[in-house]
């Protein structure tokens, strides 16, 4: 009896030392309805109902919380509080986070900032975004206004502050959600309905897409050099698709291209960028395009070049993070960029609802025997040429 009234306190105490986030998180997961409107306390009392009542938990697959303080992913949450012994892994979703923090490569913007990105989860738990257009990050306090409404992936706007002992800045406001005003955002939560196979078509110049799965083609030539990537735009704005551009180290006649179409959602970074442009790019466009999926959208995540993509983000960690931490290598590549790319791979799903994430990838002819291509994305993909 004493041990298993400790074995309960000690859960109890996890639970209490989560913040307001995770305990939305969990309490989803638990089959809580509407946390998203209950307070803290609130949450944690119900919480305890269910762990007392030793109810079995089962994970929804397609629900995302925030990664927990000290945890990677709400299957480890759920794991501790129900005592269930889990082994150590490096997850993909714990992979992701440990590359989300950078602070030594902040740039200065002023003692006061207005700073605009997608969320984020840092290394200790924290929501943080990286600015879109400089090399600055802000964490985002809990207790701010706004930060009720936030999840990961949404884009916002913060006001911030510099917190010049830490090279960081700190928000102090969220002024938009999604390009909406603070106090206009509504917090919503989508019946997305069962994962299922997709069939509609989507039309990608002479190919042929299938909508929620990861379609693949090969190139020669660049893409402003024909109209497929015009025609995929048209068939976006006719048949209401939200397009998200991942482009890395893109030459400048692709950068002409895209600004030309005046895409809404871009995450390119320009050939001769700093490195770690490119990872911020992936990171984001995965957490954007799973938000925008979970509000009822239909996304399409367009990559012109998919292994230029993972070739700049095994760069960037091998300069960055070989010192830090010993790195483990997967067919020549880092273990933690394999991860950062399946993290994108994993995005295109459907939904019996109607919503979907769709992935179409291109590669270039040149990299035709790079071994995640041939282990990896062609295997679980729909090749289109």
């Amino acid at each position: 009896m004493g041990k298993e009234m400790n074995e309960l306190q000690q859960r109890e105490i996890l639970v209490h030392s989560l913040g307001v986030f995770e305990l939305r998180a969990l309490a989803r997961e638990l089959g809580i309805a509407s946390p998203t409107t209950k307070k803290r306390e609130e949450l944690i009392s119900l919480i305890f109902d269910i762990l007392k009542d030793g109810t079995q938990i089962k994970i929804k697959a397609h629900k995302r919380g925030r990664p927990f303080k000290k945890l990677s992913s709400v299957d480890a949450i759920v794991s501790s509080v129900q005592n269930t012994p889990k082994q150590e892994e490096a997850t993909i979703s714990g992979v992701v986070s440990f590359m989300q923090e950078e602070d030594s490569l902040n740039s200065f913007c002023g003692n006061t900032a207005i700073l605009e990105g997608y969320v984020r989860i840092a290394k200790d738990g924290r929501f943080c975004i990286f600015d879109i257009d400089a090399w600055a990050s802000a964490y985002i306090p809990e207790d701010i206004d706004g930060a009720e409404l936030l999840k990961l992936g949404a884009k916002v706007k913060v006001s911030a502050s510099m917190n010049t002992n830490k090279n960081h800045y700190d928000a102090t406001a969220v002024l938009e959600v999604e390009g909406v005003k603070v106090e206009d955002a509504i917090d919503t939560e989508i019946d997305m309905g069962e994962e299922v196979i997709g069939y509609n078509d989507i039309k990608f110049g002479n190919f042929t897409a299938k909508e929620g799965r990861r379609n693949v083609y090969s190139f020669e030539e660049e893409l402003f050099e024909d109209d497929k990537f015009k025609n995929l735009v048209n068939f976006c704005d006719k048949n209401n698709y939200q397009l998200k551009v991942l482009s890395i180290d893109t030459p400048y006649e692709n950068q002409i291209l895209f600004k030309s179409l005046d895409i809404p959602d871009t995450f390119i970074s320009n050939y001769g960028d700093n490195d770690g442009e490119g990872i911020n790019k992936v990171v984001d466009v995965a957490n954007h395009a799973k938000y925008q999926t979970e509000l009822g959208k239909k996304v399409i995540v367009f990559v012109p070049d998919i292994i230029t993509a993972l070739r700049k983000v095994d760069e960037f960690i091998i300069k960055t993070h070989a010192e830090k931490q010993p790195l483990i290598f997967q067919n020549g590549r880092s273990e933690y960029a394999i991860a950062v790319m399946q993290n994108l791979l994993t995005t295109a799903k459907a939904y019996s609802k109607g919503y979907s994430t769709t992935l179409i990838m291109g590669y270039n002819k040149i990299d035709e025997n790079d071994i995640f291509l041939t282990t990896d994305i062609l295997k679980i993909s729909k090749k289109l040429n």
